[in-house]
């Protein structure tokens, strides 16, 4: 029996595929806004100067840059309307200051006066005076300073032993002028906001507590916006 073939050789063994080094890169799923609008910006670009080796058409690269600037349009249209947004509620918030500066004067007037009745404070919204057991004096506020700084003028002053909830009505001037009620306060110092700069302005504080009334304080007297450091121009 002639013999059977010898060992046949095995196919060659195929090499194994090299693998592909995977890069970490951060999940553009889950990328921030801000970062994602600049991510989509770098896709957009890479995929449009590669469109051949990426194999897309014209149709595709089309639609990539769409999705791109569709995203970074929404993504201004947002930055804008927040910016706006904090320029409204600084507005607000000004005006808030503004109205209330306003309205104080008014609503500390009307609780210190006795001869207005109980209802209608309460028909304007504000507390019922408090009525002191015993008679209590009030005071001439001493060492009015006025202090004039931009578009604002400090004022402060020695409330003099006045008992907690006196309160001070502060009365300004223009020259010429008559003394008018500015405010009326609980606190021994106030900013006069909105004043204009150059502008000549007295100011003197009366202590006040239901029916009483003392005597004014000195007179302190500045230019609106004046020296530097806002140096008080004069107290007579």
């Amino acid at each position: 029996m002639p013999p059977g073939p010898g060992p046949q050789p095995l196919p060659p063994y195929p090499k194994p595929r090299r693998k592909r080094k995977r890069t970490e890169i951060a999940d553009y799923n889950k990328l921030p806004d801000a970062q994602l609008s600049d991510w989509l910006a770098n896709f957009a670009t890479v995929a449009a100067a590669n469109a051949a080796a990426l194999g897309l058409t014209p149709t595709q690269v089309t639609s990539i840059n769409t999705a791109n600037t569709a995203f970074s349009g929404t993504m201004a249209a947002k930055i804008a309307a927040e910016n706006a947004a904090k320029v409204a509620t600084l507005n607000k918030n000004d005006q808030r200051l503004s109205s209330l500066v306003v309205i104080r004067t008014f609503a500390n007037q009307f609780q210190a006066n006795p001869s207005i009745p109980d209802s209608l404070i309460q028909a304007l919204g504000l507390n019922l005076r408090t009525d002191d057991p015993t008679p209590r004096d009030v005071f001439q506020p001493l060492g009015l300073v006025a202090m004039g700084c931009d578009q604002l003028n400090s004022l402060k002053w020695d409330k003099n032993g006045n008992f907690p909830g006196t309160i001070y009505m502060i009365e300004w001037q223009q020259p010429g002028g008559a003394w008018e009620i500015l405010t009326a306060t609980t606190s021994a110092k106030f900013e006069h906001e909105g004043t204009t700069a150059g502008e000549q302005v007295s100011y003197r504080v009366y202590a006040q507590r239901g029916n009483k009334k003392s005597l004014p304080s000195n007179v302190s007297t500045v230019f609106s916006g004046g020296m530097p450091g806002g140096a008080e121009l004069k107290v007579a």
